[in-house]
């Protein structure tokens, strides 16, 4: 099946420059029982070295997938000026934005039940962290990699997989991966740029943000008959050894308690075919509550006379 996951490197397009792989944490050194440990002194760090031999995780990354534990539901379109419409037909292609009135009400029921559970994790988690001096010496390009086992519960949001035709619903046991690449110190036409092309799908999760991913738990190989060999006449059983994504286009920001989800729905018409698409923002609830707080009112400020000089 045909992914389509909407994905991009900050990191990359912030500084303009190629990422190098993370660099692997270096062994403690052997210990000695007849000289003595030399003395340390300082040494000037080598072009894209780490910046600590031991980085810590949430120095670069704040929300970990134990923070993500708990149920999200849908509060708004995060697409701003609202959703993307195209209308396919043999002549041509028309696109326009949508406000959320205006969609299927199938497709506007759906999105506005949407919700994402995430449950049962496994923890300690796996996590890889580092940072490194970015090729203009401006700043660190900063990487984080979290994986961990858990229980992922989502509706409402077609196309979160990448997946043609999906559904939008899921329920089961998966393999989460959070993802994070970016520079501390991001140039202004790196930012223009990133904003020029994801900020009109998916509003603020554009910059600074991880990548939410999530697949399913590979089945078990199956053991290997007696002497090594099958029976005669009897084929070998396939199993699925990879895991199917089943979330793709999720993000978070570092200020955690929110999802951010792409999704995109099809469907025909008389003339040819229609496609809505877009990014919708999802929130924790708190403990023990079965809906969100309504929108707070801004209050007016006071206008206070100038001071004189």
């Amino acid at each position: 099946m045909k992914r389509h996951v909407t994905r991009a490197c900050s990191a990359v397009l912030l500084t303009g420059g190629m990422l190098a792989p993370a660099a692997a944490p270096a062994a403690p050194p052997a210990k000695s029982a007849r000289k003595p440990a030399p003395k340390k002194t300082a040494a000037v760090p080598a072009k894209g070295a780490a910046v600590s031999e031991r980085t810590d995780p949430a120095a670069v990354w704040p929300v970990s997938l134990a923070r993500l534990a708990g149920r999200y539901v849908f509060v708004q379109v995060a697409t701003p000026g609202g959703l993307w419409e195209t209308v396919r037909t043999p002549e041509a292609a028309t696109v326009r934005q949508v406000s959320l009135n205006e969609i299927p009400a199938a497709l506007r029921e759906r999105l506005q039940k949407a919700e994402v559970v995430i449950s049962d994790l496994k923890l300690p988690s796996s996590v890889e962290a580092s940072m490194r001096t970015s090729p203009s010496k401006r700043g660190s390009l900063r990487f984080y990699s979290e994986t961990a086992m858990g229980k992922l519960s989502y509706k409402g949001l077609p196309g979160i997989g990448g997946q043609d035709q999906d559904p939008g619903e899921f329920s089961g046991q998966v393999m989460f991966r959070l993802d994070h690449q970016s520079h501390s110190n991001p140039s202004p036409t790196g930012v223009l740029f990133v904003r020029q092309r994801e900020e009109a799908t998916w509003g603020v999760a554009i910059i600074d943000y991880g990548d939410l991913n999530a697949t399913t738990i590979p089945e078990p190989e199956a053991p290997e008959p007696p002497n090594g060999a099958a029976k005669k006449g009897e084929p070998a059983e396939k199993h699925d050894h990879e895991g199917i994504p089943v979330m793709a286009n999720a993000r978070i920001l570092r200020t955690g308690g929110e999802i951010f989800s792409y999704f995109e729905w099809t469907e025909p018409t008389a003339e040819g075919e229609r496609v809505i698409r877009g990014c919708v923002r999802l929130v924790r609830l708190p403990d023990g509550a079965d809906r969100l707080p309504q929108p707070m009112r801004p209050m007016p400020q006071p206008v206070r006379p100038m001071p004189r000089t």
